[in-house]
């Protein structure tokens, strides 16, 4: 509607619509598919997405990543281990608890925030599981507080504070007239690898 209206606007975030306007976002497929490629290249076959709910489209920007990272390997994407949620913590504990009483259970998870980790992370101290050593853990975040994880785990860093300001300028540009085709900007989040993210000795964890 506001597109058609001509109406001045900038959105955090796009559509998977044909549709031409000002917006900032970061490259969710790009970080799914990064996180899952460091995994599979570290051993791991069975990856869990711990996602958000499949209705919004950076949720399935991020199921065509984590596809193509496996197909780019060779291998079948282990979609039967994505899971869509409203991104708390209860949503990635119960997930993982859940995840885990499978007869093929996986030995790797990409979370999409830092809460769904922190439940991962609760889940599988629960099961007396140890991230690095029986089990692999890759996090997204704004704020930056995957370092103080215990133990710390790899993450994907995007600084909340760039989007905001790239927001604002762009922003200020709409409102003298600046056409929204000029005003795109889609930033990767940097990877921070505070762990192997491999398998390393682990035997039978295929």
């Amino acid at each position: 509607m506001l597109v058609e209206a001509g109406f001045p606007f900038v959105a955090l975030g796009r559509c998977r619509q044909s549709l031409t306007y000002a917006h900032v976002d970061v490259d969710n497929e790009w970080a799914a598919y990064a996180a899952t490629a460091r995994l599979i290249a570290g051993g791991h076959r069975r990856i869990a997405l711990i996602n958000a709910e499949p209705r919004l489209s950076y949720a399935l920007d991020r199921i065509d990543g984590f596809s193509r990272a496996f197909k780019e390997a060779g291998h079948r994407p282990s979609l039967d281990l994505v899971n869509g949620g409203d991104l708390t913590a209860r949503f990635g504990r119960d997930t993982t608890l859940g995840l885990f009483k499978q007869p093929s259970p996986p030995t790797a998870l990409v979370c999409v925030n830092e809460a769904t980790t922190l439940g991962v992370l609760s889940a599988l101290g629960s099961l007396g599981l140890r991230v690095g050593e029986d089990v692999d853990v890759i996090a997204y975040d704004d704020i930056n507080v995957s370092a103080y994880f215990s133990p710390p785990i790899t993450t994907l860093y995007q600084p909340i504070e760039l989007l905001g300001r790239r927001l604002g300028e762009f922003l200020l540009l709409r409102m003298v007239d600046e056409g929204a085709a000029k005003l795109a900007e889609v930033f990767r989040p940097e990877l921070i690898g505070r762990q192997p993210d491999n398998l390393g000795g682990r035997i039978g964890r295929t």
